[in-house]
């Protein structure tokens, strides 16, 4: 029993050793020692995060592994937000043949007249001046579609209520409530501008999504002229 602990301890040791002494942990524990360790080391309410090597690994831990998920959602969000990807999807999706989730880019241009601003969609999304929009970053957020919204249980919803949706969704959305007074007083869904995942203008208003190709998990554009 005591030889088979020794040769276990003993494996245990050699491996810690092979850690300790590659290029990589040496680098990472210098990098934790120079940054995080001193840092919290400032403040006597984190100092004893870091005060034995044991809290310093677990510090380090959390730290770094808060910072890889952080980083994660952030490119994800970018990714899907500039069309570079498209969200996983579940197993159970779109069971049901229709596109039942999409993905809404949202961007404004205020102060410019509805003829002038539909001239210039019908060219596509590139067409549109960037620094004409009011928002240098879109929103983006994430449409789910119920069943009850169908225009038939085979079908799916068409356009026509996607566009209506969009726009109850920005009325309701924090951004209007705080700008809603350089607004147009009234907003309809033809103020409301859809474009596909590359850019191209939507207007057949009838039609399913799944018909004017739009799938679970695409991301639409929406430019609205508020």
């Amino acid at each position: 029993m005591n030889s088979t602990q020794e040769y276990l301890n003993g494996m245990l040791y050699s491996a810690r050793d092979i850690v300790v002494n590659t290029t990589t942990w040496q680098v990472v524990s210098g990098f934790t020692n120079k940054y995080l360790v001193s840092f919290l080391q400032k403040s006597d309410h984190t100092a004893q995060l870091v005060s034995t090597p044991i809290s310093i690994f677990i510090s380090a831990f959390f730290a770094y592994g808060l910072t890889l998920i952080v980083g994660y959602e952030i490119i994800s969000y970018l990714g899907i937000s500039f069309g570079w990807w498209k969200p996983g999807l579940g197993a159970d999706d779109n069971e049901d043949g229709c596109t039942s989730h999409v993905f809404v880019s949202l961007n404004t241009l205020p102060g410019r007249k509805t003829e002038d601003i539909s001239v210039i969609c019908e060219k596509g999304l590139d067409a549109i001046p960037k620094k004409e929009y009011e928002l240098e970053y879109p929103i983006l957020f994430h449409f789910e579609i119920s069943k009850e919204d169908y225009i038939h249980p085979d079908l799916g919803t068409n356009l026509k209520l996607l566009r209506t949706r969009v726009l109850d969704w920005f009325l309701d959305s924090q951004q209007y409530y705080l700008n809603k007074d350089k607004y147009r007083s009234e907003m309809t869904a033809e103020h409301v501008y859809l474009f596909d995942k590359d850019g191209q203008p939507l207007k057949k208003e009838e039609s399913t999504l799944d018909a004017l190709g739009i799938k679970n998990g695409h991301t639409i554009h929406a430019v609205i002229a508020c």
